[in-house]
């Protein structure tokens, strides 16, 4: 804001001052009212002009992804955008697409069914199904409907489920510094090879997301196929990551992957079973 003597008023601490930028907070001179075209212009700018290195960080997930995660973790960091910014541009980006085309996820909706039919199933005996048991199956429900659809909090976990698998089957290969030393990959370095592997299932998922509208592909079928895709995704980056040969990574990824697989529906099973036990002791 314009003062006498063409000094400026600091909008967010109060300071006067002649210049471009504010010597106190560092804000700029030329703050004005937010308007669509600001707001058009600033999605713009973060996502393009704002991160010159998001074009690369695509371009690269897409052609070279092994090789890009290796250069990030030896120390290539300016050149691409951090694994868990760029897994939450990709997944605004699909949640926008999904709106423009009308795909909408219909998860809410059949957790709401599926929970109707368990309080208002008219063979269950209300004395068993009580209300502070109704309570407990709802909060359970609504935990998993959140976890489920929130594309973000579903990689993270995968990625911390799946890190110390992935850090036992590949501890005895090394990534190879331009200084010609071995280094072996820790678990922090685990962790961001696999949120940038989320990040090129995201891309998959905002491509064939049209396709959607026209092909009905059953759920066991879809699970099949996600998980499929993302041992294939391993296999590509791990290769490149580590430079071994083809053979090796397949048959390390689909050994831990399963190892994973395993675990996870043995810690689900543990899971629901403690749920249910708890259900049971409350009657």
């Amino acid at each position: 804001m314009k003062t006498k003597n063409n000094r400026t008023k600091c909008l967010n601490c109060g300071n006067d001052y002649k210049g471009n930028y504010c010597p106190q907070c560092g804000q700029k001179a030329s703050t004005s009212r937010l308007h669509l075209k600001g707001l058009i212009t600033n999605v713009i700018t973060t996502f393009v002009a704002g991160e010159n290195n998001f074009i690369h960080t695509l371009k690269s997930l897409c052609t070279r992804p092994g090789h890009m995660i290796r250069e990030f973790i030896l120390g290539k960091r300016i050149s691409y955008v951090a694994p868990i910014k760029m897994l939450i541009y990709l997944v605004t980006f699909y949640a926008l697409f999904s709106y423009i085309t009308g795909k909408d996820n219909s998860f809410y909706q059949e957790v709401e069914e599926k929970y109707e039919i368990i309080t208002q199933d008219e063979d269950s005996n209300d004395e068993d199904f009580d209300e502070e048991v109704e309570e407990t199956v709802q909060q359970t429900m609504s935990l998993l409907q959140v976890f489920l659809s929130n594309k973000v909090y579903h990689a993270l976990t995968n990625a911390f489920f799946f890190v110390i698998p992935y850090r036992i089957y590949f501890r005895k290969r090394k990534l190879e510094r331009p200084d010609g030393m071995m280094q072996e990959l820790n678990i922090a370095e685990h962790f961001y090879t696999m949120i940038y592997q989320s990040c090129l299932m995201m891309l998959f998922a905002i491509a064939i997301l049209p396709l959607s509208h026209i092909v009905k592909i059953e759920e066991w079928a879809s699970f099949i196929f996600r998980n499929t895709l993302s041992v294939i995704f391993y296999i590509i980056i791990y290769k490149q990551l580590l430079k071994i040969s083809w053979k090796r990574s397949i048959t390390t990824n689909i050994a831990t992957y399963i190892t994973c697989i395993i675990i996870f529906y043995i810690l689900i099973t543990a899971l629901l079973g403690s749920i249910i036990l708890v259900i049971n002791l409350m009657h």
